[in-house]
């Protein structure tokens, strides 16, 4: 089970790079703070809620 679980990091990291993107599209400026990002969870939940969390921004 140890090996299928992945830090958040990597979802996060997509997650900032959107919201800068969407920060200089809009000439807005954001400060983004995400806490958590070692939390580890498994594979299949990072890949099932990663869309969804890019689509919410």
């Amino acid at each position: 089970m140890s090996i299928r679980m992945v830090p958040l990091v990597t979802t996060f990291h997509k997650m900032r790079r959107v919201v800068r993107d969407m920060c200089q599209k809009l000439s807005k400026d954001v400060d983004i703070e995400i806490v958590g990002e070692d939390t580890g969870l498994d594979k299949n939940i990072i890949d099932q809620i990663s869309d969804p969390l890019m689509l919410s921004l």
